[in-house]
């Protein structure tokens, strides 16, 4: 890990302690640590992905054997024909109640195999005043504005 998640890493190496796993950290520059995320040289590391694009996909393509890095996001290497299979009738799937299926599946099979260990998503809160309407907020947590207006509050001074 890079020390800006040793805190964060030694948590992991001590409930893992508690079950039995015993876990080496060693703090890298992040520049080799990104080196040997790509080339496959660690068997356990810290990882995050935020979404390029607001769908579901985003999230799977790092799962996808022929995603594996260092030509893609698969830094897990996962590599199962079913998934992959699945992966691809999704890419070309436009009907959204059979992508959601294919979506299942596809969480399903990770679910099963388990090639990451999930430890914390983030959540956004956002606070507005009630002047404010129309504000919209997507799934990649970016404002539109397009449609937001500001109104004055009732008894409010202009």
């Amino acid at each position: 890990t890079t020390r800006d998640y040793l805190d964060l890493c030694i948590l992991v190496q001590k409930n893992c302690a508690a079950v039995g796993i015993q876990l080496k950290i060693e703090v890298v520059p992040s520049s080799l640590l990104k080196q040997q995320k790509s080339v496959g040289d660690l068997s356990f590391f810290r990882g995050s992905w935020i979404a390029d694009y607001p769908d579901g996909e985003n999230y799977m393509a790092c799962f996808y054997g022929p995603n594996k890095a260092p030509n893609g996001p698969n830094y897990t290497r996962y590599e199962n024909a079913f998934f992959d299979a699945n992966y691809e009738l999704l890419l070309k799937e436009t009907d959204l109640t059979k992508r959601a299926e294919i979506f299942t599946t596809l969480e399903e099979n990770l679910s099963q195999n388990q090639p990451f260990a999930l430890l914390f998503y983030d959540e956004s809160i956002w606070i507005r005043s009630q002047a404010v309407n129309g504000l919209i907020i997507n799934s990649l947590n970016q404002m539109d504005l397009r449609q937001t207006t500001l109104n004055q509050l009732p008894n409010s001074k202009k």
